[in-house]
């Protein structure tokens, strides 16, 4: 059976493993060159609260939604396609009297599974896609490309393209997700000598931009923060709070001068790593005077998709809403 986000994962489907990312992205291909990417997450996240995240990211980004988490059959089953080529190679080492080295992918997925072996796994299909922490590191290189960071700046220029990116930040701060953008948190970039200070980016290798087919939009991908305590759905707002000394992002989405500021600092952020270059004295800008409003637009419209969707789905569904989600949704509300 060809690997994909329906199928289940069987140990004659794998082919092949490559390492997208050590320790946490790799890409199986099957005998057809059919291809599905898995992920591990630390062992705190649960099922039930990774389905809900995923759930809250679907109404606002449908195709960063589109992964699964993998059943203990199929993890189990990457783990045994991971041993027998540690085993087999061990073999021919033994039965040559020399040594042999286990295949890098198939190191890694055992050390993966190890170190970590409680992890969830999900898996999602492979897609074309750049970060933008890879596109700066191209523009700051020694043999300068600037392309990958032009992409960027076209797609967040265009029609629809800080609105997207405002509706997944809206996503983000709904469900506690830090590493992407933090009103709380900044982070550093260093090139050489150079430093690239930013006010509200905390991570720009979890800025995506995907290709499509037809043209090049914003991705919500890798929305899960396995550290948050809002990954509990069960407990109020309030209860998360007390129990984790931890300030939910969303009361910066709900106070219209918080986020007006929020909104301010990223736009500034952003055109920094778009230009890195830049005079600081420079009035110019890449995203346009309205970048700002722009992208709080698409947060707000993101915010009341957000209310809208998950109040159906949980209409048309059996299951009760977590008292967690419902005290989020009733602070979105007011938006």
């Amino acid at each position: 059976m060809a690997l994909s986000v329906g199928s289940e994962i069987q140990l004659n489907d794998i082919r092949q493993v490559e390492v997208l990312k050590p320790g946490t992205v790799y890409k199986l291909i099957g005998q057809g060159n059919d291809t599905v990417v898995v992920k591990s997450e630390a062992g705190n996240l649960t099922k039930d609260s990774f389905n809900v995240t995923k759930a809250v990211m679907k109404t606002v980004d449908r195709g960063a939604a589109k992964a699964k988490a993998l059943t203990d059959r199929e993890k189990n089953t990457v783990k045994e396609w991971a041993q027998i080529w540690a085993d087999y190679t061990q073999y021919v080492a033994e039965c040559r009297l020399t040594a042999a080295q286990i295949p890098a992918p198939v190191a890694d997925l055992l050390s993966n599974f190890q170190l970590n072996p409680h992890a969830l796994w999900f898996k999602m299909p492979l897609a074309d896609v750049a970060d933008l922490k890879g596109a700066l590191n191209s523009r700051m290189a020694p043999t300068v490309d600037k392309n990958p960071i032009k992409a960027f700046e076209k797609a967040l220029e265009a029609k629809g393209g800080l609105e997207a990116l405002g509706r997944i930040i809206a996503c983000d701060m709904f469900i506690n997700n830090t590493d992407r953008l933090s009103p709380l948190e900044g982070s550093s970039l260093k090139f050489g000598p150079r430093e690239v200070k930013l006010r509200v980016i905390k991570n720009i290798g979890n800025i995506f931009l995907v290709n499509n087919g037809t043209n090049r939009t914003l991705s919500g991908m890798d929305f899960v923060d396995p550290n948050t305590g809002y990954r509990h759905y069960q407990d109020t707002l309030d209860e998360v709070n007390t129990n984790y000394n931890e300030q939910w992002l969303g009361y910066f989405m709900v106070d219209t001068k918080a986020r007006a500021k929020f909104c301010k600092y990223i736009i500034s952020d952003l055109e920094l790593v778009l230009h890195p270059n830049r005079s600081s004295l420079s009035l110019s800008t890449g995203l346009g005077r309205d970048a700002a409003k722009r992208l709080e637009k698409g947060m707000v419209a993101g915010a009341r998709q957000l209310v809208t969707g998950l109040d159906q789905k949980y209409r048309n569904s059996p299951l009760k809403k977590p008292a967690g989600m419902e005290s989020r949704l009733t602070e979105y509300r007011g938006i």
